[in-house]
């Protein structure tokens, strides 16, 4: 009889519980998705720059094939071949008035686009699902109305852009709530640049609570199609001179997001951390890693505080776990754009651990956590699993599933497709490691 985790119900509840004999060794860590952070900052240089590109390693990630269906409307050629893409960029936006880019629930395609075709020129329209319709656009659209171009207040979003006059460009870009908009604003210079338009600067101002790692991680991306990208400190001007590129090859790195979910895990269950090399692609998420050290260090009883999350919020649920099954106060924060992602994840987490005997205090920009030994839980706990709430959040439901390794009755969570948005064998992989029902 077939297991609901292998039927083709996508709102079906998964039951997670321990392997008899334990994890496996390898804790599975070759199962590891692609970045979908870098392939989509890949996709919108190669399909809105010139040429043609090649991106290895594309993952099979929800977001990413809602951003490449919007190029597509725009009028980018996407050839696949499995995880090898070709992509040809768009030239002139199709006639016929403004082309619908449904952007579902990906924020970053909709900040992205938003911004890069107000600084190219043109007109589209932007839809979402109505928990990304909620997210905050004042710093996207600050600055398109910079550049002369219109965001509509009604959805879907109206943009109408000017044509882009030639010669360098200098934009300023908010990063109070989001870094989302300063990189979209160096991928619009260096697309302008492979336009033959000119490059630019780039001032990032207010970088307050979201430090600038995923700048640093586009500038990455940036330099990999041949663009020439000089990025200043943290808060300071950032200088753009980029050139012209008409073939492209970019291989997606690891991705680190995910990384920290088997991290997690590694020290839920009291194993060695896996190792995956250098990380120099860029990405925040990997200093996760010495937040989940400090946690695997931590004494029974003591109260470990993070309060930097702003920079690497991703990583916050996957650290909820690994808190909530440590005896002893975790303070989790600096993060309030936690509230604005798919869920909000502060509120969302603290109510599927509650329902496991965790107590949860929400901060302004986090939560507190005072964790408990899941491990050892009585026998009249052993058998009946935890039904935690349904939040349709990737990284809320991976994070709460990862607890089902650890507890002896297992947990529940739902729905089993919401992992696919950024790590389509999720579930696959944890069926390594526990028993998947």
């Amino acid at each position: 009889m077939a297991s609901e985790v292998e039927t083709g119900d996508e709102n079906a509840r998964v039951l997670v519980r321990p392997r008899p004999g334990g994890a496996r060794a390898d804790l599975g860590a070759e199962l590891l998705p692609r970045s979908k952070s870098h392939a989509q900052r890949a996709l919108v240089l190669a399909g809105l720059g010139v040429g043609e590109s090649e991106i290895l390693a594309v993952p099979d990630a929800g977001d990413v094939r809602v951003l490449a269906t919007a190029l597509a409307g725009l009028g980018a050629a996407i050839h696949r071949d499995g995880n090898r893409w070709r992509v040809r960029a768009a030239g002139a936006w199709p006639a016929g008035g403004a082309p619908l880019l449904e952007c579902a629930d990906n924020g970053t395609a909709l900040r992205m686009l938003a911004v890069v075709l107000a600084v190219l020129g043109g007109r589209a329209r932007l839809s979402a699902r109505p928990r990304l319709q909620l997210r905050p656009l004042d710093e996207a659209r600050a600055l398109v109305a910079s550049v002369g171009a219109s965001l509509s207040e009604s959805w879907p979003l109206e943009l109408a852009a000017p044509p882009p006059a030639p010669g360098s460009l200098s934009l300023a870009a908010g990063a109070r709530v989001t870094s989302q908009v300063a990189s979209a604003a160096l991928l619009a210079l260096a697309c302008r640049s492979a336009r033959g338009l000119g490059g630019g600067r780039l001032e990032v101002v207010h970088p307050v609570a979201a430090p600038l790692g995923y700048l640093e991680l586009t500038a990455t991306v940036v330099r990999a199609f041949g663009f020439d990208v000089e990025l200043g400190p943290s808060g300071q001007a950032v200088v753009a001179a980029a050139r012209a590129s008409t073939a492209s090859s970019y291989t997606v790195p690891v991705d680190a997001s995910a990384a920290t979910f088997v991290a997690a895990l590694a020290v839920l269950q009291r194993r060695p951390a896996p190792t995956w090399g250098p990380a120099d692609d860029g990405h925040p998420d990997w200093r996760a890693m010495h937040d989940l050290e400090r946690l695997r260090r931590a004494s029974p009883g003591d109260l470990v505080r993070i309060d930097d999350l702003g920079a690497r919020p991703d990583a916050f649920p996957a650290l909820c776990a690994v808190a909530a099954a440590r005896p002893g106060t975790t303070e989790l924060g600096g993060a309030p754009s936690l509230r604005h992602k798919e869920s909000d994840r502060i509120a969302a987490m603290a109510a599927g651990l509650r329902p496991l005997g965790v107590e949860c205090h929400e901060l302004d920009g986090g939560l507190a956590i005072v964790g408990r030994d899941l491990g050892r839980e009585g026998p009249s706990d052993a058998a009946v699993p935890v039904a935690l709430p349904p939040v349709d959040d990737h990284r809320v439901v991976m994070a709460l599933a990862l607890l089902g390794t650890l507890r002896p009755g297992g947990v529940t969570v739902a729905p089993r497709s919401a992992p696919d948005k950024s790590w389509p064998g999720f579930f696959a992989w944890l069926a390594g490691v526990a028993e998947v029902v």
